[in-house]
């Protein structure tokens, strides 16, 4: 009852607008996505986590989390304005402007994925040797890199399903591809382990990339085209730019605690702590909100409707927080037994990380649903810089507590950096609504 007395007391109406509807439908819809694809996840890694060794299992999700990284820089936050601006000339019926968003987009994430791709391709004898600490295991690494460019591709064409809101799509398509991925792993892992890992990873995603434009044509024929004016271009890097430093930050912070354990301790602490992270994911519904919000309040903000968007903020913030003991408390006294359960008593010293990393998921869930509504408003600046502050603390704190708390310093880490993001977001968006006279 406390949440319906605060919307009560504060006079908090959220009539069912159809961007209210959108909202709605868009969140069950991914909730039901989320939690499906949090239990394939789950079964993927326990999957690898049975069928190879804890020093194997760390060096993939170590090479997993750098492609990760460098996707999001390669990307140079393109994807996020793309999907802004689609949405918004997708609602006005200008489908030619879409499309030449679209096609920039497309055209660039390959341009830039191929630059990174024979960048890390040179550097990989360095990586395998110095970094990873372990020169045996190049072909994997260099599978990794197809993996890393394809899955940019299959990033852009979903995100034009996102501009489209078509939330069910866009969920069918990242079941579907892990589903694809955990039928792979039962066949080849056990004849060829870490090798037969990754060629299910980058095969998963090309089936992804054909399936998601596919979808997509359903709806909208987007067709990639060359020829782009520069009012276009300039209108997407203007929007980007600052997003940049946002989308890599997150990235860097999701990334930065399995890397900073690969170098400053060792792959089998980098194994034990991606067995908590699936187990995390379950609660990976409360990130699902961000997604939906964007191409709504992309129309929101274009529309005026300060005051909607100001209710979408207070109670999906005040709803988290309100979450957030009940996630201590429970994650303290169930986590080692999740552990055991899921991965065996063999598994059991990841149960302190796994509680942080719930508690970072609350705080995560947080910041991007802010993120999303200060991007979406012409904030990036704003966002970027708060990003950037959070990225140098989360960097700061891994190095000084890794050394001493191992896989539960990380996670700490990454909590306190989720937490820096969501304050200050939120402080940023009630100072806009106040200059908007929409006092909180």
């Amino acid at each position: 009852m406390p949440v319906l007395n605060y919307l009560l007391s504060n006079k908090i109406s959220l009539h069912m607008s159809s961007h209210v509807k959108k909202f709605l439908q868009g969140s069950m819809i991914s909730v039901i996505g989320t939690v499906l694809l949090a239990v394939i996840n789950y079964l993927v890694r326990r999957t690898m986590h049975n069928n190879m060794t804890i020093e194997q299992f760390g060096l993939f999700y170590s090479m997993w989390n750098l492609c990760s990284m460098f996707i999001a820089l390669t990307e140079f936050g393109t994807k996020s304005a793309g999907t802004i601006l689609m949405t918004g000339y997708l609602a006005s019926s200008r489908k030619n402007h879409a499309n030449s968003i679209f096609s920039l987009v497309m055209v660039f994430n390959i341009a830039t994925g191929l630059l990174m791709v024979i960048t890390l391709a040179v550097a990989s004898p360095w990586l395998m040797t110095h970094f990873f600490k372990c020169g045996n295991e190049i072909i994997p690494f260099m599978i990794f890199l197809v993996y890393m460019l394809v899955a940019s591709i299959e990033a852009t064409i979903r995100s034009g399903l996102t501009a489209l809101q078509e939330f069910f799509y866009f969920n069918v398509v990242n079941v579907s591809r892990s589903l694809l991925l955990l039928l792979g792993l039962i066949f080849l892992l056990p004849a060829y382990e870490i090798d037969g890992a990754v060629v299910c990873y980058a095969f998963s995603v090309m089936v992804s990339a054909v399936f998601s434009y596919w979808l997509l044509g359903r709806r909208i024929k987007f067709i990639p085209r060359l020829g782009m004016s520069r009012r276009m271009v300039g209108k997407v890097f203007s929007l980007c730019s600052w997003m940049t430093i946002s989308g890599a930050g997150i990235s860097v912070i999701f990334s930065a605690d399995s890397l900073c354990l690969t170098w400053l301790g060792s792959l089998d602490g980098v194994g034990l702590y991606n067995v908590a992270l699936p187990l995390m994911q379950l609660g990976m519904s409360l990130i699902v909100m961000p997604m939906v919000f964007i191409p709504i309040a992309s129309e929101l903000w274009k529309l005026k409707k300060i005051d909607e968007i100001r209710h979408y903020c207070r109670i999906i913030n005040v709803g988290l927080l309100l979450f957030l003991p009940v996630v201590i408390v429970v994650g303290y006294y169930s986590a080692p037994m999740v552990i055991t359960i899921a991965f065996g008593k063999q598994s059991v010293a990841a149960s302190t990380a796994l509680v942080w990393l719930w508690i970072g998921m609350v705080f995560y869930a947080s910041a991007q649903f802010n993120m999303s509504a200060l991007d979406t408003g012409g904030m990036q600046r704003s966002s970027a810089l708060i990003v950037l502050a959070a990225v140098v603390l989360n960097l700061i704190l891994n190095i000084i507590f890794i050394p001493f708390y191992g896989i539960d310093g990380a996670a700490a880490a990454t909590a306190m950096a989720y937490f820096i993001i969501a304050l200050f977001t939120s402080i940023r968006l009630n100072l806009r609504f106040r200059k908007e006279k929409a006092i909180v």
